[in-house]
């Protein structure tokens, strides 16, 4: 009877061990899902916003932040960035041509900025000038190389290069990107989309592999995918996304609060950005 009494404890006790290896297993598995989720855009563009990635940052979530060099809120909490970034996410050049002012001095024969307001063109107006050909490519360069060497000097790790709206992506501002990477030694992730939901991107993307990708390039691509209002509606379709994405970053474009006012945006997503916050902080807090 002894005999049997330990057996059945070794027995009970082995039940207990196996319990607890596979629950903390499953748990710590759950956990290291939610790490590196997403890619956050436009670093600079308020404090609001800035503060809205860190806090991404902060919960390990983030899995890339990319800087806008032009922009005068660059240097709010750019320290607690940085920081986060030495054991966390990696920091881009968020390449900006069609919001705010540029940091090189372009004239009117650039067809980048609107003259009266010293303010760049918005996109439309760009694409615009791009397909009659207008745009210097000379200025786009020197305009890349002022935003790079600004986010270098501020002692910003830049390893990656995307652009403001995807301008990253366009004929003739893709030539020139690459060119000014080369002379600074590269090389240098470069995002793409491979999420069909956001069509003009996804379009771009596949335009660039087809024609402008080339052998021993200077870029190594980078997928992302793209997390829209949608997509956050509901726990399960969040997750659902998460999901489908299959460990390819999400990006995202969040602020932590309104400061937009005050802080002079004017970009369209605004509204879009603390409800994308608050829900991602909603579903992954639980």
């Amino acid at each position: 009877n002894s005999t049997e009494s330990s057996s059945s404890r070794l027995m009970s006790f082995s039940l207990i061990l196996f319990f607890l290896y596979h629950t903390l297993n499953f748990m710590m598995s759950a956990e290291s899902t939610k790490k590196n989720l997403f890619d956050a855009d436009d670093w600079g563009f308020s404090p609001a916003i800035n503060e809205g990635i860190l806090s991404l940052a902060e919960n390990g979530w983030l899995n890339s932040a990319s800087c806008t060099a032009n922009i005068p809120h660059l240097g709010h909490r750019l320290e607690d960035l940085l920081r986060a970034s030495t054991t966390g996410p990696g920091l881009s050049l968020h390449f900006n041509l069609t919001y705010g002012k540029p940091l090189s001095r372009l004239t009117r024969a650039s067809w980048l900025i609107d003259t009266h307001s010293g303010h760049f063109f918005p996109q439309k107006t760009l694409l615009k000038n791009l397909l009659l050909g207008k745009v210097s490519q000379e200025a786009v360069g020197e305009e890349f190389y002022k935003q790079l060497q600004q986010l270098i000097t501020l002692g910003v790790p830049v390893s990656s290069i995307n652009g403001h709206q995807h301008i990253h992506l366009l004929p003739g501002i893709t030539a020139t990107i690459r060119a000014a990477l080369r002379a600074t030694g590269g090389p240098y992730k470069l995002r793409v989309m491979t999420d069909t939901s956001h069509k003009m991107s996804f379009l771009l993307t596949q335009f660039f592999k087809t024609f402008l990708h080339q052998p021993n390039d200077v870029f190594t691509l980078v997928p992302c995918h793209y997390l829209q209002n949608h997509h956050l509606r509901s726990e399960k379709e969040f997750f659902a996304k998460l999901t489908s994405s299959n460990g390819i970053p999400l990006l995202t474009h969040p602020a932590l609060h309104d400061d937009f006012q005050q802080s002079g945006m004017t970009d369209p997503l605004q509204a879009n950005r603390i409800y994308q916050l608050r829900m991602i902080l909603k579903y992954l807090s639980r």
